[in-house]
């Protein structure tokens, strides 16, 4: 019973996953990248991208799984997400050479 609670929880969080990375801002950066492909391309792009987001949430979900690791995030999740969100927001500016 647990098991199938967990794999609806990584359901859900897939579901998640592929709504907010759909949003105008991505479809703005995927429709100039795709465009150019060949449907085999688009198919295989879309299907990494798939596999890739089921990966991250079975390994969250293994994480959070574990009770030391799961204590440390809800202990300091309020600083840890804005921290990791503006590092990765100022990485990508200075990694496309863009002013800070």
């Amino acid at each position: 019973r647990v098991r199938s609670s967990a794999a609806s929880d990584v359901y859900k969080r897939q579901a998640v996953t592929l709504s907010v990375s759909n949003g105008a801002d991505n479809i703005g950066v995927y429709i100039p990248l795709l465009v150019d492909f060949l449907k085999t391309q688009i198919l295989l792009f879309l299907s990494v991208f798939a596999v890739m987001t089921i990966l991250w949430c079975f390994v969250s979900a293994c994480l959070i799984g574990i009770p030391s690791i799961k204590n440390k995030l809800q202990r300091y999740k309020n600083i840890l997400v804005p921290v990791i969100f503006v590092s990765l927001g100022i990485y990508i500016l200075l990694k496309n050479h863009c002013a800070v």
